[in-house]
């Protein structure tokens, strides 16, 4: 009997173990890049705004940042990274709209995208058809930086058309 106990003790914990393990890479990971293989994360970020006509992705990170998490939740997205060089975060955010009343237009490197930059130089939005992505700095001067400018580029934007024919998904 006691031998029952302690298998029925040990299994309940290494099946604790797992379910925890689970959940924590499927809150924390993969981390959702432009490459075919993961596109699960990136369905889940294109899902939380069903207008968007452009979906941020992780392409080629430039030396000095680290992609750290991702959250999804309808109506908006949020892709957070840390630079080491400035021991500093910057979040890219996929919502349906931005709050452009603090910005200034400024000539956008993407086409197909308008960019406004706030006036406190933090933050950078890009907005398009349905939707805005914005880089969140924490500091003007992580955004104003070769490496903060670097994350624009490590993160470009994948049309939904391009993920539906990667896919094969109605989105």
């Amino acid at each position: 009997m006691r031998r029952a106990i302690l298998l029925i003790f040990a299994l309940t914990v290494a099946v604790s173990a797992c379910t925890t393990q689970e959940r924590e890479e499927w809150r924390n990971g993969p981390a959702p890049t432009c490459a075919t293989t993961s596109r699960g994360r990136l369905l889940l970020i294109a899902q939380s705004v069903p207008e968007a006509t452009l979906i941020p992705c992780i392409g080629d990170l430039p030396p000095g940042w680290e992609f750290s998490r991702a959250h999804t939740r309808t109506p908006s997205s949020v892709l957070a990274f840390r630079n080491d060089t400035f021991d500093l975060n910057a979040d890219v955010v996929l919502s349906p709209s931005c709050d452009l009343s603090d910005a200034r237009q400024a000539e956008s490197p993407t086409p197909g995208t308008q960019l406004y930059v706030s006036t406190d130089g933090k933050t950078m939005s890009f907005t398009f058809d349905g939707g805005c992505i914005q880089f969140e700095y924490q500091t003007r001067q992580l955004a104003e930086s070769d490496e903060g400018q670097s994350l624009i580029e490590g993160v470009p934007f994948m049309t939904r058309d391009t993920l539906r024919e990667l896919s094969g998904w109605t989105l």
